[in-house]
């Protein structure tokens, strides 16, 4: 049997890894992207064109548009296989590095391959200008220069924008290489992406540019200095560069060092014209709320609603954002969750988000609404106060039905907050594959369809013969085994393990000495022992198993009393003087029928879900 077993799930693993090394390749698309944008008339762009799917086999690539703006200087390709997640992906990629013919607004036209285009691309090519502050001292085969972007007003608290450049003659070979990353005083550096390699003619002679952005943001004074920064490397000697031999016994070649000029950028001061309470000066905000799936308009009292709100800023960390304040309408109340904050440092511009839940519980039938979130802001693009306005909604609230009024307002028994959990956010629908005229996929011809096509069917009726297989041959062995041991044919769910034992008077000595974690917790306990089987977790569930309107809101304000983060003043007494008669005629109700049909005394609570 196991040998049998074996053989089968040997066969499931094989054909299934057939499956996605076959059918990996089907999709198809093609990408192109530069690695800058703006550049100088002296200066070279990185152009990437990846393909991927089934045209990756495909000859070479067709640069000829390109030479209408463009110098080609270089190009390379690799290819690239993987599985992730079960599925195969194989791209190649083309490096093409691109010198501009003239300055202005130049355009990298689409690249045909497979019946794929790539989508058009502009690269803006200023002109020569006078050199720029921050700028190093030049030396004989390396300088280092420092450029701010001072094209939007430097406010406090504000992004300001620095490049590092490292100019390094073509044709050296380094070692030891070390760069020294800014550090200013008043102000927060953060990296901006990785490092960007292009080429660049200054003075008649062809540079080897490497260039680091930072983000910087001053924190207090009217001005900031970027020091001095320093490189330094040992430039080869021999003619075997960067050999550890000749290294050794010969040196390691001449020392290269390079720094650049101190750089002093003035910062403005927070407008008095402001009005808003929190300074955030970006260059743009936005205030949106990720819908549910479907949004709700309607619900019933006692039902939270939860809403989710997003800010984003470019320009800001995420530390800068302030977290959002909402108000509760009349017979409302509010639970707000902690907000998730990120920041992302991929692009030339910080890019923060803050996410924030909160659950509105209405305490009565009628009509809300959920008051407008505004935030003020300043828009340093533009130099002007702005806000990010998010509109009212309105909600109706209908009367609830017994046990469901306050369901939601409870917290598990091990979660840290007391807002019930947040509604689950709308995926993003994927983008369209592209297709061509007669509706199929696009780069994939009529006889690799019927290739596939084929080619899935066979692995289809190979896939059902072995379930059939399958199945057979584990019914003969369970049939075999029962023959053999038929003690095996009494089958029955494992008893449950035992549970606290039922007793109301502890949640009353609790109650009593106003301790709200001990009575919560052997108010659970009895309703543990009095029902084993599906006992509640927490006292939003043991008040839906109950079904009292009275007891809920008493319970729910038990499970905040527990988990709220501030104190809250809660009067055991009284808390007692409502529950303890609810509870005790909860546990008698079931008892003259238990006796009746087990003949055995005792309480137990009817069932969560009652069939």
């Amino acid at each position: 049997m196991k040998k049998n077993s074996f053989s089968v799930f040997l066969f499931l693993l094989v054909l299934a890894t057939m499956t996605m090394v076959l059918t990996g390749p089907a999709r198809a698309g093609v990408t192109a992207r530069v690695d800058r944008e703006r550049i100088g008339p002296d200066e070279t762009v990185n152009l990437t064109v990846e393909a991927d799917g089934a045209i990756n086999s495909f000859r070479s690539l067709d640069t000829g548009p390109l030479k209408k703006d463009f110098n080609i200087l270089n190009q390379s390709t690799s290819s690239n296989f993987q599985i992730v997640n079960g599925h195969s992906k194989t791209s190649k990629t083309w490096s093409i590095e691109l010198e501009p013919k003239r300055t202005g607004r130049l355009t990298i036209p689409p690249l045909t391959l497979g019946g794929e285009k790539t989508k058009p691309l502009t690269v803006v090519v200023g002109p020569a200008g006078a050199p720029l502050p921050g700028g190093g001292r030049r030396g004989e085969n390396a300088y280092l220069e420092v450029v701010p972007d001072l094209s939007i007003p430097a406010y406090l608290q504000s992004q300001v924008t620095i490049k590092v450049r490292l100019l390094l003659k073509s044709g050296l070979h380094l070692s030891d290489a070390s760069l020294e990353e800014p550090t200013v005083d008043h102000a927060r550096v953060v990296r901006l992406g990785g490092d960007l390699r292009y080429k660049s003619r200054r003075d008649g002679e062809v540079y080897q540019v490497i260039e680091r952005k930072y983000a910087v943001i001053p924190e207090e004074g009217r001005s900031i200095t970027i020091p001095s920064l320093h490189f330094q490397a040992y430039a080869g000697s021999s003619a075997f560069p960067n050999d550890p031999f000749f290294d050794r016994f010969m040196g390691r070649g001449r020392r290269l060092r390079a720094h650049s000029q101190e750089l002093k950028i003035d910062v403005l001061p927070i407008p008095g014209s402001f009005p808003g309470k929190t300074w955030l000066p970006a260059r743009r905000l936005t205030l949106k709320e990720i819908k549910g799936q479907p949004e709700k308009t309607t619900i019933k009292v006692g039902e939270p609603l939860t809403r989710v709100i997003e800010v984003e800023a470019l320009g800001l960390t995420a530390e800068q954002l302030p977290e959002i304040d909402f108000k509760a309408p009349a017979g409302c109340k509010v639970y707000s969750d902690k907000a998730q904050r990120q920041t992302r440092t991929d692009g030339d511009l910080l890019r923060a988000s803050l996410r924030q839940s909160v659950a509105f519980i209405p305490a009565r039938a009628g009509t809300f609404v959920l008051p407008e979130i505004r935030i003020e802001w300043w828009d340093v693009v533009k130099d002007k106060a702005a806000e990010a306005v998010l509109p009212a909604r309105t909600i109706k609230v209908v009367a609830g039905t017994g046990s469901g009024a306050f369901a939601g307002t409870g917290t598990s028994a091990a979660g840290k907050s007391q807002a019930p959990p947040p509604a689950k956010t709308e995926t993003p629908t994927p983008a369209r594959e592209p297709r061509n005229q007669n509706g199929k996929p696009a780069g994939i011809t009529a006889e690799t369809l019927r290739l596939w096509q084929g080619v899935s069917l066979l692995l289809g009726l190979a896939w059902l013969l072995t379930l059939v297989l399958w199945s057979r041959e584990r019914r003969r062995n369970q049939n075999r085994d029962l023959t053999e041991n038929p003690k095996m044919k009494t089958s029955g769910r494992k008893a449950p393990a035992n549970r606290p034992r039922a007793d109301l008077a502890t949640a009353k000595q609790a109650c009593i000495e106003n301790h709200p974690g001990r009575a919560r917790q052997a108010l659970l306990a009895w309703a543990a022992g009095n029902q084993p089987e599906n006992p509640p977790l927490n006292l939003a569930e043991l008040a839906a198993v109950i079904g009292s309107q009275e007891l809920a809101p008493a319970l729910a304000e038990l499970e905040r009393a527990v988990y709220s983060p501030a104190p809250e003043k809660w009067e055991g007494e009284t808390f007692w003087r409502l529950a303890g008669p609810i509870l005790k005629k909860a546990g008698r109700q079931p008892e003259n029928r238990a006796r009746k049909k087990q003949g055995a005394p005792g309480q137990s609570l009817p069932p969560l879900y009652p069939e």
